[in-house]
């Protein structure tokens, strides 16, 4: 990975000096270079391109450079169209941890020659999804006892009442990732109800495992 280049800082610190700073000075008569300033701009946009590729060729864990050249290389004409189509997804993404996602479907993908209804939906709908919506998923997922319970309700603890988690929620739901329950239940119906729950309830799929577990080993990772 040494011949990725990953010079942001330096082009940025570049567009701050060259650009930045005289515009702040008020130096309204001072002629910029066009060419120049796009120049920086499209140097800077290409590093953080080139940047976020890296960071998902890292996440395929493959020990060195030739490893990573030999599978895309030996990749199918199906696998190279789904490939393509991931790395321009990556480029447009806005979180590390999406990109990590996207890593882990392209692995699925590579494995079993497609992906099943869940990770299509978080395929093409995960720009929809932030870091946070899924670090908020998280956060709910792991206070609940496991292993999970996919046949009944859960309810939202109070201590973790917060409007950003319902609304991360919600948008795991709008992708088909999560159901949120509608509708009146009784106390058998709700598998945590002894830890003191909010009115807000919602059950798992066995696909939200997957995604617990595929953040957990992203967290893993940063430590």
């Amino acid at each position: 990975m040494s011949k990725v280049i990953n010079n942001i800082e330096e082009i940025g610190n570049q567009v701050i000096d060259e650009l930045i700073i005289p515009i702040i000075n008020g130096s309204k008569k001072t002629i910029i270079d066009d060419n120049k300033i796009i120049q920086l701009f499209l140097n800077i946009k290409t590093a953080y391109m080139e940047n976020k590729i890296s960071q998902f060729l890292n996440f395929l864990e493959f020990e060195n450079e030739h490893k990573i050249l030999s599978f895309i290389t030996n990749l199918t004409k199906k696998e190279k169209v789904f490939f393509v189509e991931t790395i321009n997804k990556t480029i447009d993404m806005d979180d590390s941890l999406q990109i990590f996602i996207l890593c882990q479907l392209t692995k699925s993908f590579k494995k079993n020659g497609k992906l099943n209804y869940w990770e299509k939906s978080l395929y093409y709908n995960i720009n929809q999804i932030s870091e946070d919506d899924f670090f908020n998923f998280y956060k709910v997922l792991e206070n609940l006892e496991k292993p999970f319970n996919y046949k009944k309700s859960y309810g939202l603890e109070k201590t973790l009442h917060k409007d950003e988690l319902i609304l991360s929620i919600k948008k795991l739901e709008n992708i088909g990732i999560i159901s949120t329950a509608r509708g009146a239940m009784g106390s058998n119906d709700i598998v945590n109800l002894e830890h003191n729950v909010t009115s807000f309830r919602f059950k798992l799929y066995t696909y939200s495992n997957d995604i617990y577990e595929m953040i957990k080993s992203y967290n893993s990772k940063l430590w």
